[in-house]
């Protein structure tokens, strides 16, 4: 049964390429590590920093810590365009609750080395964490309403660890059950099926069975 993704617009096949092209850009499909099964809440860890405060499409006022300004490239050249971007604007494309998730989880790794976004080598080399796995253990609906919120800010980090962490929970699955997660239906003809096959031959297993009929 299809979970209920209300955001994602995904009309037939031809369009999945299109929301998981993060996946296929990081080299995500493959073994991440044993998932770390417990769970904890994230604890925000903002107070006393400066902030910048937007509001979100749901009405509530979201701060922006001063530290994780330069891991959000569309807050960090508001700033350098702007200068004081503290109220400047309503965030339209997230809710209140998703956008604190994404700073809480930010602030979580302020500590961490900031990737350049054209270093796709060192994206790809950075692991999740024990911590990734506790706080991205969400659904999939979750984790793509996540992957279009930090593509909308453009945070290049927030988005290759939840990325990471949906190739996770797609690898070694067959295109029926990738299409039963996503409520698609098959309409490519046979040879197009064959087209496909041909220029992802790369990325199959001897085992891999296509059934275009499905």
């Amino acid at each position: 049964m299809a979970e209920d993704i209300p955001f994602l617009r995904i009309d037939n096949e031809r369009e999945l390429p299109r929301w998981l092209r993060w996946i296929t850009e990081m080299d995500c499909l493959q073994c991440l590590g044993p998932r770390n099964s417990g769970r904890r809440p994230v604890t925000p860890v903002n107070v006393g920093l400066e902030t910048y405060e937007f509001t979100s499409c749901d009405g509530q006022t979201i701060q922006f810590p001063e530290p994780i300004v330069d891991r959000i490239t569309l807050l960090h050249r508001m700033r350098e365009d702007m200068g004081n971007i503290a109220g400047v604007a309503t965030i339209a494309a997230a809710t209140g609750a998703n956008m604190q998730f994404m700073i809480d989880y930010l602030m979580q790794h302020k500590d961490e080395p900031n990737i350049e976004a054209s270093d796709m080598e060192a994206r790809r080399a950075r692991e999740l964490k024990p911590e990734d796995w506790v706080l991205l253990d969400v659904s999939i609906a979750k984790l793509l309403e996540y992957m279009a919120l930090a593509n909308y800010f453009q945070c290049d980090f927030f988005l290759d660890c939840c990325a990471k962490m949906l190739a996770e929970r797609l690898k070694d699955k067959s295109a029926m059950e990738i299409r039963q997660i996503f409520g698609l239906q098959n309409d490519l003809e046979d040879e197009e099926v064959r087209e496909v096959r041909l220029k992802s031959d790369w990325c199959l297993r001897p085992t891999d069975h296509y059934d275009a009929s499905a």
